[in-house]
């Protein structure tokens, strides 16, 4: 999309974007809306704190680093790695949410930092996204799978699943996946971490839960690294 350079046609795109969000389960705030939109159920501002602070004190986020973000929604994450100067990816299922991160970029005037791609992460979109290059790239520094895992699970398979795992990991440094909640009666992390069957088991060379993130419904972050 073009990069929408002049303030008044930024402005007029604001009414758009939530216009498209009010059908929408609010996941995700409207990153730098503050004001507008509907409130979102989830924060993302301490989430976005505790991976940054931990990709950068890893070396992962560095100048000029490429963020994915797979199950992106409203683009907060994209939103908020291409504000700091990072490149970022967001993906996502609907031509919605493709339209409101699309235009949410152009309003924050950061789509030359940022794509969004359409589609339905499968076994094989990794590896194709990448031979592509995106951003002169053939990997990622760091993806984000954040409370996604349960739904490609609904929607496919544990073998597909364990798939798109393995190239996620090929294809990426440090990968941050959220859990879900103990509070959820499906898929809590004991199905992911137990060993040896575990979704996580075997995945990334080194891994472990981040402390210090709680307030979401106790949903752990967990972070592989290779």
């Amino acid at each position: 999309m073009t990069y929408v350079t002049f303030p008044l046609l930024r402005h007029l795109l604001r009414p758009i974007i939530i216009y498209l969000q009010k059908p929408l389960e609010p996941y995700q705030p409207l990153f730098g809306m503050e004001v507008g939109g509907r409130r979102a159920g989830r924060s993302c501002a301490d989430r976005w704190s505790v991976i940054r602070e931990c990709s950068v004190k890893m070396g992962f986020l560095k100048p000029g680093a490429l963020l994915v973000d797979v199950g992106s929604s409203f683009g907060y994450f994209v939103m908020a790695a291409a504000q700091e100067g990072y490149k970022a990816i967001g993906i996502d299922t609907t031509w919605r949410l493709y339209l409101i991160q699309q235009l949410l970029g152009c309003h924050l005037g950061l789509s030359k930092k940022m794509r969004i791609i359409k589609g339905v992460v499968t076994p094989g979109f990794i590896p194709d996204l990448f031979e592509a290059r995106p951003f002169g790239r053939d990997r990622a520094d760091v993806v984000l799978l954040l409370n996604i895992i349960q739904h490609m699970l609904y929607m496919s398979n544990e073998d597909s699943v364990h798939s798109i795992l393995d190239e996620v990991s090929r294809y990426s440094r440090a990968v941050f996946i959220e859990l879900p909640s103990s509070t959820e009666k499906h898929y809590w992390s004991d199905r992911y971490l137990r060993k040896p069957e575990g979704l996580l088991e075997g995945k990334f060379s080194n891994g472990y839960i981040l402390l210090g993130y709680s307030k979401d419904l106790n949903r752990p972050i967990y972070v592989g690294m290779n």
